[in-house]
């Protein structure tokens, strides 16, 4: 379900127990396995299930620790493990994060208006996000850059549109209900995590990243609306005008009140 989660679980475990990534294999989620697996939301996925991993895995090093010694193989370790009875299998229950916690992240974004069409582009956008001390800074980078790409198509897109008589809902596929796509990313997009901050409650001092950058998507509305209200004013329009999420070609269009001798060539 995103988040990098696999990712994650398996550079946990290998950091405690001090093996390999190649070692470690993440297997699917089900109930014969985990028949009691708390839901997730607001980005938790990822630390929960980290969290119980580590749990989990300092269970297992507790038990091993008796068969390790120094340049022991990991290998090794388990069959003498194995061959004296010792319970290879560790379960731990991680229920949601108790301690809440803060994220921080900021954003910029410059927008191309073309008041005629209503078209517009973003041609540049910085994000600088608070991961805390990253679990892994690729995985966050890539779930920043998909949250706030996800927040465009909630600020900027995906309008819901109905029937006014039957209430029967009217955008309902691909031809009517539009997501982004390729040519709707930042043209110059660059996102950066602030470093080594410390989270005393998180997993080795990570924070969450899934959520908290499409809250930021509302900087592309915001530049919209200043884009728009630059073009009012330079129409001669000073009055206020709405212009909501999502904001559409349509309304940003509309928003503009354009004339028609601005679309004469002078």
């Amino acid at each position: 379900m995103g988040q990098g989660l696999n990712t994650k679980v398996a550079q946990v475990c290998a950091k405690v127990l001090g093996i390999p990534m190649e070692l470690i294999s993440v297997k699917p989620n089900m109930n014969v396995v985990n028949p009691n697996g708390s839901a997730t939301g607001g980005s938790l996925g990822s630390d929960m299930c980290s969290m119980a991993a580590k749990k989990a895995c300092e269970q297992l090093s507790d038990r091993l620790r008796p068969f390790m010694a120094d340049g022991k193989a990991w290998l090794d370790v388990i069959k003498d493990a194995n061959k004296a009875n010792v319970n290879l299998t560790v379960h731990y229950l991680q229920t949601p994060v108790p301690t809440p916690y803060n994220v921080f992240v900021l954003a910029a974004a410059e927008v191309e208006l073309d008041v005629l069409t209503g078209e517009y582009r973003f041609n540049r956008v910085d994000m600088y996000e608070d991961a805390g001390q990253s679990l892994s800074p690729w995985v966050d980078v890539g779930q920043v850059e998909g949250a706030f790409v996800m927040g465009m198509g909630l600020h900027l897109f995906e309008e819901y549109r109905y029937d006014p008589d039957t209430g029967r809902k009217l955008t309902d596929s691909a031809w009517s209900y539009f997501v982004p796509s390729s040519k709707d990313i930042p043209t110059d997009f660059r996102v950066k995590l602030l470093k080594n901050n410390y989270n005393p409650v998180g997993v080795f001092n990570s924070k969450a990243t899934g959520e908290p950058p499409l809250c930021v998507t509302f900087s592309c509305l915001s530049a919209l609306r200043q884009a728009v209200a630059a073009a009012r004013k330079d129409a001669g329009k000073v009055n206020w005008t709405q212009l909501d999420a999502p904001s559409t070609v349509e309304s940003v269009q509309t928003a503009c009140q354009l004339s028609v001798d601005m679309f004469v060539l002078s």
